[in-house]
This record gives structure tokens, sequence and C-alpha cells, in this order.
């Protein structure tokens, strides 16, 4: 009888002395990086440790350290908070939550390109910086010199106006964020000539959207025709309009071609000016390919040339029509097209967003853009 009765004392110490465990798990959130580390030993999740078992009634002390170019802001669960030391008494399953947040700088400095010389103006050609600092870019200013004479855009290029024809300007470029703006970029040497041959500005595929009005999706015409094109998303029934915008007057609209991936011509190309503009009227291409329009001899001898990805639907410009299209159609469902970037969705040119847009999307729902 005392032998039973000793197990049964041993055994309710023991559970008073260690009644159980609970399961300590942390979570990393924010823009940053960073890692955690517990004291007892556990958890460390540099190396995928984001969890761990503790006594019951023990502290944990959870340590907090940031990577390089991020910086701690603080927990959350547990009952931590701040930025400070973060002591959990484990008497349940506790869950905690470690925010790390990139550092916010001003840009790195953009790569200068080359400069086109104009008539009384240069226009500068430049690639974004390798680092926004955390921060979106908000635009780009090109300032040359002598003078500080400055032009301002949100992409390459950038036209410096107001120069004197014959003088040798050193341009460069500065990149802006919420933070701050980046040191100059590198400098190019212009200079402006009365006879300069005109320099291309921009490309955009312009369509009309009923009563709503023109809108213009501005093309990417740095890349390459098998690679990350901008996509048009928006119908194709009543033709395609490519708008070159150069930078000076237009007193001859070149020779247009529309050509496939391979290089090869198909369609049909027609051209016409106006002011600034050659606008190439593309017609016998079909839904999900890619095309390269080409002017050949703008002005007499300015060339000119864009890649572009045709795929009703693809709204977001991945190069596919995905579920994320279909879902950001829907929600738009009933929304008139008005100044911003929800013309995008109006795929039939109505006017407003509808029904039929987002049939559309759906029945082409999973399809990729042709190489």
């Amino acid at each position: 009888g005392n032998t039973t009765y000793d197990v049964s004392t041993s055994a309710n110490l023991n559970q008073t002395v260690n009644p159980g465990s609970f399961l300590l798990s942390v979570a990393r959130d924010g823009t940053g990086s960073g890692n955690v580390t517990s004291n007892p030993a556990g958890i460390n999740t540099a190396i995928g440790n984001n969890s761990a078992t503790f006594n019951a009634g023990n502290m944990v002390a959870l340590s907090a350290v940031p990577s390089g170019g991020s910086t701690f802001n603080g927990w959350s669960g547990g009952g931590c908070s701040g930025t400070g030391a973060c002591n959990v008494m484990m008497n349940a399953i506790t869950n905690v939550t470690a925010t790390f947040n990139i550092i916010l700088t001003a840009p790195g400095a953009p790569v200068i390109g080359v400069a086109n010389a104009g008539n009384g103006q240069a226009i500068i050609n430049f690639t974004a910086p390798g680092s926004n600092g955390g921060s979106a870019i908000t635009g780009y200013t090109a300032t040359c010199n002598v003078g500080g004479f400055t032009g301002a855009g949100t992409m390459s290029p950038i036209v410096v106006n107001g120069l004197t024809n014959g003088v040798n300007y050193s341009c460069s470029v500065t990149a802006t964020n919420a933070i701050g703006t980046s040191v100059p970029s590198g400098t190019v040497n212009v200079m402006p000539s009365a006879a300069a041959p005109v320099a291309l500005l921009s490309v955009a595929s312009r369509k009309v959207h009923g009563a709503a009005g023109t809108y213009n999706l501005t093309l990417n015409s740095s890349t390459p025709i098998a690679g990350a094109v901008t996509v048009e998303p928006r119908t194709n029934s009543n033709g395609h309009l490519i708008v070159f915008t150069f930078s000076g007057p237009i007193t001859s609209a070149g020779t247009p071609a529309l050509l496939d991936s391979g290089g090869s011509p198909f369609g049909q190309a027609t051209a016409a000016f106006s002011s600034n503009e050659v606008r190439v009227t593309l017609t016998g291409v079909t839904d999900n390919r890619r095309a390269r329009v080409t002017l050949t001899g703008v002005n007499g001898t300015t060339n000119a040339a864009t890649n572009v990805g045709f795929l009703i639907g693809d709204t977001g410009s991945t190069r596919m029509v995905t579920a994320g299209d279909i879902a950001a159609l829907r929600a738009r469902v009933g929304a008139d097209v008005t100044l911003g970037t929800n013309y995008l969705f109006d795929l039939n040119l109505s006017g407003t967003i509808n029904a039929s847009d987002v049939s559309a999307a759906k029945s082409r729902a999973g399809l990729v853009l042709l190489p």
C-alpha cells in the first residue's frame, strides 16, 4: 500500500512542476527582412525554425535583429509591443509577429544614355536606377549646363527646351521619390541645331472609348519583342492605332511596317501625321500575338520602332489572362471610363466597364501570349 501511495504522490508532484508545454510561433511581416531568435533556444527564423514548444510557466525572451537595409519596427501579439524586448510567459499557445521594413532612401542615380540634338532642345535618354530607395520613383529631371536648363518627366527620354543652337551642353538626370532626389547620373554632351533630325519621345496604343473619349496606353519600346512587352488588352474590332510622338513637327510620316516576332510582314500598316505625331493604323492583327511596328524615314532621316503584345483581357500586362484580371474586371462592373487607368478594363471600348468585358476575359482565361 505504501508503494502505491508513493507512486501516486510522485505523479501528482510531477504534474504540478511540469504541467505541460505550449507552442510559440513567430511570423515576420513588413517590407524588409530580419531574424528572430529565442532564449531558451528553439526559435531561429534565419534557418526556418519559426516555432518551438516551451514548458508551461517558462518565460521566453525573443530578440529581433534587422538585416542590412532594413529596420525593426516592432512586435505584436503575445503581449508584446514596441521595439524593445519581447518576453512571453508560456501559459497558452502564443503567436508573435515581428515587423521589419526597408529603410527608405532617395533613389540611386539613373544611368545616362545618348542625347539627341533638337532645334533649341536636347532629348536625353536614360534608364532607371538599380534601386528606387524602397519608394516608387515619382519623376525624373534632366539638367543641361551651361545655364541650368531643365526638363521633367516620368520616363525616358526627357526633353530640355530653351537651349541655344550651336552651344555644347553637358546634361545629366536625377530621380525623385517620396524620400528625396538622387545624386545626378553621369553626363552626356549635346549641341542643339536647327538642322537636327526629330527624335522619338514616346509610343502609345490609342483607342476611343465611346463618349468617354480617347485613352493612350504607353508602350515600352525598349523591350525586345520576345520579352516582357507591354500588352494591349482592349479589343481590335476597330483596328489598332499606334501613335509615335517625336521631338518636333513632322513633315513626312516615312514608311510603316507591321512585322511578326520572326521579322516577317503580316497584316497592313498605314501612316498619317499631324503636328509631332505619326499615327500608324494596323489591320489584320489577330488576338494573342506579338507585333513589331516600324517607321522608316520620318522627316526623311529618323527611324523608329516599338514592340507590343495583343491579348484581350490581360489588363495586368502579365502576358497571360489570369483569375486576377477577371476579378479586377468584376470589381469594376458599372464604372464609367475616367481619367487614370480604368480605361484598360473597358475591353469592348463602350465607355463603361460591363458584363461583356468580364465575359471577354473569361473566354480567354489561362491564355498565354504566344511567342
